[in-house]
């Protein structure tokens, strides 16, 4: 998944981890498969991925790759940006 993920460019708007940036994030997406293939074949602002360009074999591998990320940590849980008042 990662790497479809990485030769389609999606990392280029939704950062290397799926974190975001440009693009909303993508990582662990509360999202079903079928609501992520509908935002990603029929978009509104990015360019569409058609089953011609990404079947839906691979969108299901970039789906699982995105899904494996784990979550970024509670702010609580870095020591260094804790607030220490």
């Amino acid at each position: 998944g990662r790497s479809l993920y990485v030769r389609y460019q999606c990392w280029q708007c939704h950062g290397y981890e799926g974190q975001g940036g440009a693009a909303p994030r993508v990582a662990t997406s509360q999202y079903p498969f079928e609501a992520f293939a509908r935002f990603v074949r029929y978009p509104n602002e990015m360019p569409a991925y058609t089953q011609e360009l990404l079947s839906d074999e691979q969108l299901l591998e970039i789906f699982n790759f995105l899904a494996s990320i784990p979550l970024p940590p509670d702010i609580d849980d870095i020591p260094a940006l804790r607030d220490n008042t």
